[in-house]
């Protein structure tokens, strides 16, 4: 039995630690009673009948009281194809634990690769908008709140969908020369409105935040959206925790 389950691609090896550890060190949940597994993977494969679904099933009970998805990142070009997917995984978890609390985080934006300048082009940054918001449709069909930076506090709120996007600061915008890599400048929110633009009618209802997450200025390695631990560390601890997002 695990009080707490916490599953999900790539990223939730970096999102994952520090969402364990704010469940054991503030909240009293023993290490032993927490479920983490993770892998570069999709919707289909952690669904019941899915190659991953094991993994997470055994440790899903009545006594779960929270389940922390990490999952669209790897959402392929045909989006709406996923939508039975995750109405599969998310009706699974309610019935396998039916008292716990669902967090769904969403993925990261595209920011720049971990060395020079390498900033997301237009094309990388449009499709995490894309995902960002088939997830939001979906999940808002299934009853999820989503946490934004306008959020203040989440803790009544059974089922949360967390705008991992709407939570950056913004950037960082290309003609940044050698200087130092910045986000949440004025040129970094003009980039983000260039990007939403380019989307047309599809990306008309997204808008960048300004959000207060600023450590997560480049990715940890050659992709643009592979976030450093650091920086988790910092959105989950600083900016997640506060709004009452992991209270039991």
């Amino acid at each position: 039995m695990a009080r707490i389950v916490i599953f999900g691609d790539s990223n939730e090896a970096v999102f994952g630690p520090p969402v364990m550890a704010w469940y054991v060190q503030h909240a009293g949940v023993p290490p032993n009673e927490v479920k983490f597994t993770f892998q570069g993977s999709s919707f289909a494969q952690w669904a019941p009948g899915g190659s991953l679904w094991p993994k997470i099933a055994s440790a899903l009970q009545a006594e779960t009281q929270a389940v922390v998805i990490g999952l669209g990142g790897n959402m392929q070009s045909s989006l709406t194809a996923h939508h039975k997917f995750i109405k599969t995984l998310v009706d699974a978890l309610a019935k396998h634990a039916p008292n716990a609390r669902l967090i769904w985080r969403g993925p990261p934006p595209a920011t720049a690769k971990k060395a020079g300048i390498n900033i997301a082009p237009l094309k990388e940054k449009r499709l995490r908008y894309r995902k960002n918001k088939v997830l939001k449709h979906y999940l808002d069909l299934l009853e999820f709140k989503v946490l934004k930076a306008s959020t203040l506090d989440v803790h009544a709120a059974p089922r949360i969908y967390v705008d991992v996007i709407d939570m950056h600061a913004g950037g960082p915008a290309p003609g940044a020369g050698g200087t130092p890599l910045q986000v949440g400048t004025p040129a970094c929110l003009a980039y983000e409105h260039k990007v939403i633009a380019s989307g047309g009618a599809e990306l008309a209802s997204e808008s960048p935040s300004a959000g207060p997450w600023k450590t997560y200025v480049r990715s940890k390695d050659d992709m643009y959206v592979h976030v450093p631990v650091f920086a988790a560390e910092d959105l989950v601890v600083n900016h997640l925790a506060p709004r009452k997002l992991y209270t039991l």
